[in-house]
């Protein structure tokens, strides 16, 4: 059976702290895999979230640690090469997956 939750470090904007919780487990999405985080670094920009230096970001709760690597735990629909236990690191942002799909098909 798998997990429902799981623990994770939640800023709060409105209260400005940060607390560990214990969230749902995401679903991945259409060209989305969940990944089981190994480990995570703070940067920068998490530590200028939280002192306020950086605009206000549009989510009421943010996860720091976008700087992280781990293992695909599960793939979402419409995923065409990833696949469960591959290891990977995380870019901040969406990709179009154009240049990694014409690479992988070499």
């Amino acid at each position: 059976m798998a997990k429902t939750t799981m623990r994770a470090a939640r800023f709060d904007r409105a209260s400005r702290q940060l607390t560990v919780q214990d969230v749902p487990v995401p679903e991945p999405g259409p060209g989305q895999v969940l990944i089981r985080i190994g480990a995570a670094g703070i940067c920068a920009s998490d530590l200028h979230m939280i002192d306020g230096t950086l605009p206000d970001f549009p989510m009421e709760h943010i996860t720091p640690g976008h700087e992280a690597a781990g293992t695909i735990a599960r793939v979402g629909p419409a995923v065409p090469f990833w696949q469960e236990g591959q290891r990977v690191v995380l870019l901040a942002g969406s990709s179009c997956g154009v240049c990694l799909t014409a690479s992988a098909a070499e």
